[in-house]
């Protein structure tokens, strides 16, 4: 058996031993005695989870909803029970561990008292939602706000328990535009940029070797998970104002500067100025907000100087008012 097999195999069975089988029950009987309960697990948005569903009578008694008293890897879990209360425990890769009627709710080995939160009647069939909370994104929508992803409180608490466990790995990120990956983002968190503005944003998780190894003893995979979207706000560029200051008389033989100033309400602006005098055309680059631009010789006559501000992803383009100049001998 090579490394890798050993590290797989490690991990594997450090994730099967939070939902490893307990002694309990699994009645497939329609007896008198018995009812039936569906319990669909569902995030915070609404959307199915899958995990696995501890069903514990006020005994601690636990009951199976598998073949052969195991566990099932689903989100909707069903049973035939006795009737009386019943208490649960659900752990799943994405929303970790969530209890109801369970004390303690730990990961941890513990003596546990169980307080029933439903109660099934004879020959009815009763439905239970238990409503977990998985990891999701937040941060601002306007363009260049950052977005991180933040974990729920069972999920932080299973992450914590495989921090303490050899081979289990981390979960996977990959941002996504409107469903498509975004080449090159693949940390925690992202800064929303012009190509995001009117799109919604999401993270794609894809679980660590650890998550995978929790539904092995039912047969199945941990699934990735797609968080909420957050809508990016378009990116409206701001209005501009550019002014120029230069000499209106000078010498051909003085050494001339022209000053540029572009002033915004949204901010500072960046980019290119573009600077026409007679045939000369020059394009300089902004420094906040301003650029000098020296003027080259020129031959005696009058002269327009022609300044436009070039614009810019977050700012309008905008002209100066053209500048008559009169050059001497």
């Amino acid at each position: 058996m090579n490394l890798r097999t050993l590290t797989a195999a490690g991990a594997l069975a450090s994730a099967a031993l939070l939902v490893g089988p307990l002694v309990g029950m699994s009645p497939a009987h329609a007896d008198p005695a018995y009812g039936y309960l569906d319990v669909n697990v569902v995030d915070q948005y609404g959307r199915p989870v899958i995990g696995i569903l501890e069903t514990h009578d006020a005994n601690g008694v636990e009951f199976f909803d598998g073949p052969d008293e195991q566990h099932a890897a689903t989100a909707t879990h069903s049973y035939s029970l006795p009737t009386g209360g019943y208490a649960f425990r659900s752990i799943a890769p994405w929303s970790g561990l969530d209890c109801r009627g369970v004390l303690p709710c730990t990961l941890q080995p513990s003596e546990r008292t169980y307080d029933p939160v439903v109660e099934i009647e004879t020959g009815v069939t009763t439905t239970y939602t238990l409503h977990v909370e998985v990891p999701a994104i937040v941060g601002g929508t306007s363009n260049g706000s950052t977005l991180s992803m933040h974990p729920s409180p069972g999920y932080a608490a299973l992450m914590a328990m495989f921090a303490t466990q050899p081979f289990t790995g981390v979960p996977a990120y990959q941002w996504q535009r409107d469903g498509v990956a975004i080449p090159g983002a693949t940390a925690a968190s992202y800064t929303t940029g012009p190509a995001d503005g009117g799109a919604s944003l999401s993270l794609r998780m894809m679980p660590s070797l650890g998550q995978q190894g929790m539904l092995l003893n039912a047969g199945a995979q941990a699934p990735p998970l797609v968080t909420n979207a957050i809508a990016v706000q378009k990116v409206v560029p701001a209005s501009t104002t550019t002014k120029v200051k230069v000499p209106k008389r000078f010498s051909a033989r003085d050494r001339v500067s022209v000053k540029v100033n572009v002033k915004s309400p949204g901010g500072v602006p960046d980019g290119f100025v573009k600077l026409k005098i007679g045939k000369l055309k020059v394009e300089k680059a902004l420094r906040a907000g301003a650029v000098l631009l020296t003027l080259p010789r020129l031959g005696s006559g009058t002269y327009k100087v022609k300044v436009t501000y070039l614009g810019s992803t977050y700012f309008i383009a905008s002209k100066a008012k053209a500048v008559k100049v009169t050059v001497r001998r």
